[in-house]
């Protein structure tokens, strides 16, 4: 039984080269392979691939979704909420505005985050996100995102809350 899933599996893989177009591996010398050498329109034969543009690096981490951000569980509620929000925020505004100063020399950091998150029963943000940034230097806002994961809250009532919030930052980097 399990040969012949072995087999199965062998033709499958063997069906599937063949359809893709894939070409064949050129043989060496040595009993190893190297891959075919594919020929342009003009006739010339390219040895290399083109090589992929590099991806920038970012100095904060991309944001993660924890897994259960999909379930909707908000049904809670944050006795005096605008307050509340705006006094965690104000109690960490240092650090935000770290963010936008920490921006390289010559960027001027201009714009609105607007940030999502679940308030959970132990007031903790949890799935923080920012899908409405009008801030184009993408490390500012992944530290605003790292910011808001480090903010305390009191315990919401009966449940989990959805918080929207969103902070206008302003730093010009002058050139002296």
């Amino acid at each position: 039984m399990i040969r012949a899933m072995r087999e199965a599996a062998l033709v499958l893989g063997l069906c599937t080269l063949v359809a893709c177009g894939s070409p064949p591996a050129a043989k060496t010398g040595e009993g190893g392979t190297t891959p075919a050498k594919k020929t342009t329109t003009t006739g010339d034969v390219a040895d290399k691939e083109p090589e992929p543009k590099a991806q920038p690096t970012y100095k904060y981490p991309a944001p993660f979704m924890e897994p259960d951000c999909a379930v909707p569980q908000a049904e809670g509620y944050l006795p005096n909420a605008k307050q509340v929000v705006a006094d965690v925020r104000k109690a960490h505004w240092k650090q935000l505005e770290a963010c936008a100063e920490a921006a390289p020399p010559g960027e001027n950091v201009h714009g609105e985050v607007r940030t999502q998150f679940r308030l959970d029963p132990d007031g903790v943000p949890r799935c923080v996100e920012a899908p409405g940034a009008s801030i184009s230097q993408v490390d500012v806002v992944r530290c605003v995102i790292s910011v808001y994961r480090t903010f305390r809250f009191p315990p919401p009532k009966n449940g989990s809350v959805r918080v929207t919030d969103g902070i206008q930052l302003d730093v010009s980097h002058e050139d002296e």
